[in-house]
């Protein structure tokens, strides 16, 4: 066989062979699915992995999907209600816009912004002269200082022999000392000492007053600075003759006036720390 004829076998060869890998592909694509049958079957799939799960968990989650849409649709309502008011709202404040645009142009126009060249300043009125004050009188400033008032002083003590009471000798001593904070309409510690009423009945605590014993009352012992708190405040302690005037008033029965009061014997001796001076006699 000569080398011809073996070219001519190979090439009827591989011609074979080409036609077979041709008719080979052509009946592999015959044989793929389309893609409508690859759909159908992976919905296929689904379907069939959807009908293993529990109804119930569908029925839950189709509840949930729906609420959920519910939800979205009713607040996609109010946003759509609330873009239509603001759109009216808009539009009435362009309308508004515009009058008062308009407004202030024609307050511009009618306005004059300069002054008619003809028109003269006014040449600004004098200033009148300040007035002179007057000179004050000579004897206005020579005008004497008004009289410093008299002191009112206090009673003189009764004698030994007086009997002591309250109208004619404590009253003018407490209206002196007292009467600022224990008055009718002003009482400390509901304490009034202006009447002889008021001194018996005594403070809130009890009476202050111990008939014929001044050294168990208690009025006599703050204002002798025997207990606290120390009569009158803030004024220092009564002087020797006030406090025997006192006490001789109490040591007497503490009458309220010269009626009452009768002649009583001598008033017991006084503490140590009394500064009072002991009467004649004692």
């Amino acid at each position: 066989m000569n080398t011809l004829s073996v070219k001519r076998i190979i090439a009827i060869a591989v011609s074979h062979l080409v036609i077979l890998s041709v008719n080979a592909l052509t009946l592999a694509e015959e044989v793929k699915p389309s893609p409508a049958q690859q759909s159908a079957a992976a919905l296929d799939k689904i379907l069939d992995d959807l009908a293993q799960l529990d109804p119930k968990v569908l029925s839950d989650r189709l509840l949930a999907l729906q609420g959920e849409s519910g939800r979205l649709q009713k607040e996609n309502n109010e946003l759509r209600a609330k873009i239509a008011r603001n759109d009216q709202e808009l539009s009435k404040l362009g309308v508004q816009v515009g009058l008062l645009d308009a407004l202030v142009k024609a307050r511009a126009m009618m306005s004059p912004t300069t002054q008619p060249a003809t028109t003269a300043k006014k040449p600004p009125a004098p200033a009148k002269p300040a007035a002179k004050p007057e000179a004050a009188p000579a004897a206005a400033a020579q005008k004497p200082a008004p009289p410093a008032p008299a002191k009112v002083e206090a009673p003189a003590p009764p004698s030994k022999d007086v009997v002591v009471n309250f109208q004619d000798h404590i009253l003018p001593l407490v209206n002196e000392r007292c009467a600022s904070c224990h008055k009718p309409d002003k009482s400390k510690a509901e304490l009034v000492l202006t009447t002889y009423e008021g001194a018996m009945k005594g403070s809130e605590n009890g009476a202050v007053i111990v008939k014929g014993n001044p050294a168990e009352s208690l009025l006599f012992k703050v204002i002798n600075h025997e207990e606290e708190p120390h009569m009158p405040p803030k004024q220092g302690k009564l002087d020797t003759d006030k406090l025997e005037l006192i006490k001789r008033w109490i040591a007497a029965g503490a009458p309220a006036d010269a009626k009452a009061a009768t002649p009583a014997a001598e008033p017991k001796k006084q503490a140590a720390n009394d500064p009072a001076e002991t009467p004649a006699g004692s």
